[in-house]
């Protein structure tokens, strides 16, 4: 009866052995995808409501003025706005506007690339795009999502959340 208890002792070690680092990659996966879906649901958020916001055009404001109130106002919860390094909103509307300046306007941070995909149809939209570096150390910042899956092969330095959105323009 002893030799059967200290052999299933193995077994159970083992069996510990194996399970152990899965667990512990899993758990430590949940610190770094959990921050990120929050800030994946934020940018998008803040980006279709900076759409809407500009599309409005209530008031003397500009759309730049509109767009990055209504943006900071939104990602301010998560310790993050436009003047922060890393971050970019971009602008494009139809310049047929005659209160429109500029075809395209970039705000924030100038060592994002500034990629436009003109694909506003009409003088009666307008796009806005954000986009967030998820760079750890872009000026004295930390990164919005940790990079604590580094040293297991998922890296998120060096990657960008991206969001769009169209809004149609108030006559």
């Amino acid at each position: 009866m002893q030799t059967r208890r200290q052999s299933r002792k193995g077994i159970q070690v083992l069996e510990l052995l194996i399970a152990f680092p899965v667990l512990f990659i899993a758990s430590i996966a949940f610190f770094q995808f959990g921050p990120a879906m929050v800030i994946h649901e934020a940018v998008q958020s803040a980006a279709e409501e900076s759409a809407r916001e500009a599309a409005k055009r209530v008031g003397g404001q500009t759309v730049e003025e509109l767009t990055e109130e209504t943006m900071n106002d939104i990602l301010g919860v998560h310790g993050l706005a436009l003047g922060d390094a890393g971050i970019q909103v971009i602008i494009e509307q139809d310049d047929s506007d005659p209160d429109v300046t500029s075809e395209v306007i970039c705000l924030g941070d100038t060592v994002i690339p500034c990629p436009v995909s003109s694909s506003i149809t009409s003088a009666e939209e307008i796009k806005i795009t954000i986009i967030v570096s998820m760079e750890d150390g872009m000026g004295n910042k930390v990164a919005p999502v940790p990079n604590v899956l580094k040293n297991y092969g998922i890296d998120f330095s060096q990657k960008y959340y991206e969001f769009s959105a169209i809004a149609r323009k108030d006559s």
